[in-house]
């Protein structure tokens, strides 16, 4: 497994967008203090950060300490992982903080304190701002959680909400993670990227997206990138977003040979499609949604197509279209809908869909005439750093406005505008998705995700 390189882009907070290249070479401190006086690499004003806040230095991998005396660098708890409780730790849920301020797990015993009032915790204890639950903070924005006794040792499980623990000692730095320090939140990523959505000039906002930085499926990141275009409302597109990557995440989990996922893949989607028939009986006949999906494992790219998103990929500025259009009168689509008994009239099916894969529109899929399926193509791309320079995904609204190569040409060039290293694609797919709609006059939704593979172009 080849090492991999880091950063950390700000979600929330004055800083918002921005973002840091972590470098292997030196520590990156973080502070509000200065490089001349304090070695400060990352200097951030009126953000309530310490003079030396947070240090992050690699040692095989990137690891981050707390530096400050009393504000702390906090990491979010991802929900339903396992993450062990040790005595002194605190956590952080809205504006109050739990410490850890007994544990003996032979009695069993676990104490949480905050100003003048405790909790005691036996073998498990679930706290929640609703009810049921053993113990309710009714005034804190929704969240739960449970406090659970595992063997010799104390662990708590995040079901719902934001809630932080307090970095005590070095942690190592894995895409996903979140981390909180002063009024500011960093995700942090294995690659930078930008997205943005317009509801264009229709009614009713149907597209959905979804970015996560690692699946936690190998030893590896797996990076996610997801854009899912529903027709008929968002029904659809809303539970793709939500579920969808769980299922590949079950399909998928431990196998290391890429060349096998195709089967996976296709078992998930078709699961996730049943499951949203089962979910939505009736609207799922007339609603649905296209799925186009890209992940990034190590030197591989997989791109999983179902419908008429399209991803192309900019290599040192040529274009390299990664996934097909799935339109009834494409002559591969169009053969395999007559075949199943249907036809395509005006470039529909049945004279009615305008795509000829897609989840849900069970009324295409009834009676044995499946003359719409999800079934996805599947392709898989060798990633190359010296020349691959960023992958877009747009719904098929971007590409009424933008041709391929123009898509391409206009990000690299707003992209060159930038210094390298401060090249970001949030400014840059905001432009690209808000031109479509305004100058371009693209009646759809539109939708479109940037993922860069550098640092920065020249």
């Amino acid at each position: 497994m080849e090492p991999y390189e880091l950063l950390l882009k700000c979600t929330s907070g004055l800083y918002s967008g921005k973002f840091i290249y972590l470098n292997s070479n030196e520590p990156e401190i973080l502070g509000s203090g200065s490089f001349e006086a304090l070695g400060v690499t990352a200097s951030l004003q009126n953000v309530s950060l310490e003079p030396v806040h947070s240090k992050i230095e690699y040692k095989n991998d990137f690891f981050i300490s707390d530096m400050s005396n009393q504000k702390g660098t906090w990491l979010k708890l991802i929900p339903n992982n396992l993450t062990p409780l040790l005595l002194s730790d605190q956590l952080k849920i809205g504006n109050i903080i739990l410490t850890v301020t007994a544990l003996d797990t032979s009695l069993p015993n676990l104490e949480l304190s905050w100003g003048s009032k405790k909790i005691q915790v036996s073998k498990s204890l679930k706290i929640s701002s609703k009810t049921p639950t053993d113990y309710i903070f009714p005034s804190l924005d929704y969240f739960s959680l449970e406090i659970i006794q595992q063997d010799t040792s104390y662990i708590i499980k995040v079901y719902n909400g934001i809630i932080s623990k307090r970095i005590i000692k070095e942690t190592k730095l894995s895409p996903g993670f979140e981390i909180e320090i002063g009024n500011l939140i960093f995700e942090v990523c294995l690659y930078n990227y930008g997205k943005w959505s317009n509801i264009g000039h229709r009614v009713a906002m149907e597209d959905t997206d979804c970015v996560i930085q690692d699946l936690n499926i190998l030893d590896q990141p797996v990076s996610f990138y997801g854009v899912f275009d529903g027709h008929g409302g968002n029904s659809c597109s809303e539970f793709l977003k939500a579920n969808l990557y769980e299922y590949l995440q079950r399909k998928l989990r431990g196998n290391r040979n890429i060349q096998e996922w195709r089967e996976m893949i296709i078992q998930a989607f078709n699961e996730c499609d049943l499951e949203y028939n089962k979910n939505y009986p009736e609207i799922s006949k007339v609603m649905g949604a296209t799925a186009l999906i890209v992940m990034i494992i190590g030197r591989n790219i997989v791109v999983v197509n179902t419908g008429d998103s399209r991803a192309v990929m900019s290599r040192r500025g040529e274009v390299l279209q990664l996934s097909n259009d799935h339109k009834p009168d494409l002559f591969s689509e169009k053969t395999r809908i007559e075949e199943a008994g249907g036809f395509v009239t005006s470039g529909r099916v049945l004279g009615k869909l305008g795509v000829s894969r897609a989840f849900g529109d069970f009324e295409f899929k009834l009676l044995n005439k499946k003359t719409v399926i999800c079934e996805p193509e599947v392709e898989v791309f060798e990633l190359n750093p010296m020349i691959d320079e960023f992958i877009v995904l747009g719904c098929d609204g971007m590409y009424e406005a933008y041709t391929n190569q123009e898509l391409i040409l206009c990000i690299r060039d707003r992209l060159k505008r930038m210094r390298i290293t401060e090249q970001d694609p949030s400014r840059v797919i905001k432009d690209i998705v808000t031109g479509a709609v305004h100058s371009r006059k693209t009646a759809d939704n539109v939708t479109g995700i940037i993922v860069t593979l550098c640092a920065g172009i020249c």
